[in-house]
């Protein structure tokens, strides 16, 4: 995985992340997140909007709305998006969330449980989709270059 050059920040609103499924030792690149800061509930998380957009010929684009955890020191959601913490991703409970799988196809998001990296900026976890005839897949994320 390529690294960024610089801190990342919590969710960055103002940067592209590419997003990989991990098929056992193979990275398989999926699309594009992009995310915007949807609202702050006071002393648990942000909840930011998540547009996924794949890398088919035709590409489409998922939404999805993921709740960020805030952090002791860290409960701005203003603030956070500009500086880095670790922390960790969810999706917002009671929503439906849209990407795609290893072979670009649309599909329900499930499950979405990621760290993020307030260095590297990058967010690793996993992911449930509907068409997962296997079980979940481990999810990378990182900030495009």
């Amino acid at each position: 995985m390529a690294m960024a050059s610089t801190s990342a920040w919590a969710l960055d609103t103002g940067v592209t992340y590419d997003a990989f499924i991990v098929n056992g030792f193979v990275d398989i690149p999926v699309g594009q997140l992009f995310f915007s800061l949807d609202a702050d509930y006071p002393g648990l998380t942000c909840r930011y909007e998540l547009e996924w957009a794949n890398y088919a010929f035709l590409p489409l684009s998922g939404d999805c709305f993921v709740d960020e955890y805030k952090v002791h020191g860290h409960r701005s959601c203003v603030i956070n998006a500009a500086m880095p913490i670790h922390t960790s991703l969810t999706l917002s409970q009671g929503t439906a969330c849209y990407g795609f799988d290893k072979f670009q196809q649309y599909e329900q998001v499930l499950m979405l449980v990621a760290g993020e990296d307030g260095d590297s900026g990058e967010i690793d976890g996993t992911v449930l989709e509907t068409g997962a005839a296997t079980g979940p897949y481990g999810f990378e994320a990182e900030v495009g270059i």
